[in-house]
């Protein structure tokens, strides 16, 4: 690419990146979803399953610690979360993701939490920007409607607030794009390279794993994204 592309795609990049960061920093509290989503990660099982001992009076930093804290080892937790993410509509996989981000984690303070997990989230949007990136490049053979596309499409409410929010909306986002590139990716290489058999069996391979992650990060709520 030209140096005036890499400038181009890297504002927009910045740009898209600096708005998610900036809600980010006026994010002062998480909602009732957002604390299930590290409660279920932490494999606790409270404010989900488990009540609180009756008759005791709890201060605030406690329950914090109890609620939101990580409480066993990495290890355990990822095992138990293999086993049984707890949420009967959701899998495991974003719950582990958010529980290695949250390692070490013990206090259950709201704003490092927070912090954390938002982490997770800038990646995965960090990942969606430049494959939507390859998307567009692919479909249009232009880089500028490509840096165009992205900054419009990644600059909208919606895509922020997927990031915003301590859930797997950035997940299933960035999963839906490697799908879709990937896909567009082969037909490419497919009509450059006819009946070439082994980038076939190669992007099976690769498209039947994408897949699979696209679906583990529950894919029925794609449509609202």
């Amino acid at each position: 690419m030209k140096k005036q592309v890499i400038i181009l795609l890297i504002l927009a990049f910045v740009g898209t990146l600096g708005m998610r960061v900036y809600w980010l920093n006026k994010k002062d509290g998480m909602f009732l979803d957002e604390v299930f989503s590290v409660s279920f990660s932490n494999y606790n099982g409270f404010l989900a399953f488990y009540e609180y001992e009756y008759n005791k009076v709890y201060t605030g930093k406690e329950l914090k610690k109890i609620t939101l804290g990580m409480n066993n080892s990495l290890t355990s937790d990822l095992v138990n979360l293999w086993k049984d993410s707890q949420d009967t509509y959701h899998s495991n996989y974003y719950y582990s993701l958010l529980r290695i981000f949250l390692m070490g984690e013990k206090s259950g303070n709201v704003n490092s939490v927070m912090q954390r997990a938002s982490m997770l989230n800038l990646i995965l949007f960090s990942f969606s920007f430049f494959l939507f990136f390859l998307l567009l490049k692919i479909i249009f053979k232009s880089n500028l409607i490509a840096i165009v596309g992205c900054f419009c499409v990644f600059a909208t409410p919606g895509s922020i607030s997927n990031t915003l929010f301590i859930r797997e909306y950035q997940l299933q986002e960035t999963m839906l794009l490697l799908c879709l590139y990937v896909y567009y990716w082969f037909f490419e290489q497919e009509y450059q390279h006819q009946n070439n058999h082994k980038k076939k069996v190669k992007f099976l391979i690769i498209f039947s794993l994408c897949c699979s992650l696209f679906l583990l990060s529950g894919y029925f709520s794609i449509v609202f994204l």
